[in-house]
Parts: C-alpha cells; structure tokens; sequence
C-alpha cells in the first residue's frame, strides 16, 4: 500500500501540473485507503492545495471485512489503531 501512495503522489502531482487545477480525487475501497495514505505522507498535497477534496466510496480504512473473512479472522469489524489516531470520530457498521 505504501508504494501505491507513492505511486498516487506522483500521478497526483503530475495531473496537477498539467492542468492547474486542484483535483477531486474519487476513490473506492482499498483505492481510498491508499489515496488517503498518500495524503497523510504527503500533507503538501493538501496544504498546497494540489488536492481539494477526496471521496472515498467504502473505502477499507479499517481493514477489510471480507478480506478478514477469507483469512479466517471473522472477528474484526473494521477498526485499528491507524483509523483511530487519524479519524479519531471515525465508525463502523456492518
């Protein structure tokens, strides 16, 4: 996933050079936990206001139900401690 940010930081910047515009990023499950990676690495995406808004469509920022299923964990409901400290009113349902 972290490559991935990096990966989306590039492209982001790159975008934003050519056409000098802030993005709207729309991102989906595990889309939009990297995409948000990449904004938490990279606070200047936001601060320079490269990056205007990001939506992020069930996006899997606690993890993944279903991937935790296939894994044999049934228990996580799809809260860690990443979410908290950084989306601290942050909740889950199923």
């Amino acid at each position: 996933m972290a490559d991935n940010a990096d990966i989306l930081y590039s492209e982001f910047i790159k975008i934003y050079n050519e056409t000098q515009k802030p993005l709207v990023i729309i991102a989906h499950s595990k889309g939009a936990a990297e995409a948000i990676l990449a904004l938490l690495k990279y606070p200047e995406l936001v601060r320079g206001k490269i990056v205007e808004l990001l939506i992020s469509i069930n996006g899997a920022l606690g993890g993944s139900y279903i991937a935790s299923i296939v894994n044999g964990d049934d228990s996580i409901l799809g809260e860690n401690i990443i979410t908290k400290k950084y989306f601290p009113g942050i909740f889950f349902t199923q």
